[in-house]
């Protein structure tokens, strides 16, 4: 069984290590906790910070958007992949409130020589289903 956690910090280490999502960069608040699934799919958590906020109360859509594009690198890096963003595309369903933590999944739905497209998912209460979905295209970085 492949060990995609091991994957991912060997990669972080060498090539990813000022992240402001990164678990262990010393930052309060900003921290993005994962693991990894025995198919590859990334789950995380994230403390949603009131200072993240945009409208009082509910999180800034940009922050939302950094947080799912951080988790989709995150999830090829699991993958032994070190990508970019060639586009995302967001779509907020419900408002997430700060203050709160959520959960994201996000997994590579099909792979391309140097493409990857990558599937994600942001739920705050799961009986409420996703607030945010996302799919995202990467491309290796050689």
């Amino acid at each position: 069984m492949k060990n995609y956690y091991s994957t991912y910090d060997k990669l972080k280490n060498r090539h990813h290590t000022q992240c402001m999502f990164n678990n262990d960069n010393g930052r309060a608040g900003d921290k993005l906790k994962i693991s990894f699934s025995d198919k590859g799919e990334l789950n995380g958590t994230f403390d949603c910070q009131e200072s993240f906020q945009g409208y009082d109360g509910l999180m800034h859509g940009g922050m939302i958007a950094a947080i799912i594009d951080s988790a989709m690198a995150k999830c090829l890096m699991g993958h032994g992949i070190l990508g970019f963003t060639g586009r995302m595309n967001i779509r907020y369903l419900k408002p997430v409130q700060a203050g709160n933590r959520i959960g994201i999944k996000c997994r590579i739905t099909e792979s391309y020589k140097e493409l990857y497209k990558i599937q994600a998912e942001i739920t705050q209460d799961s009986a409420c289903g996703a607030h945010v979905t996302a799919n995202a295209r990467f491309y290796r970085i050689n």
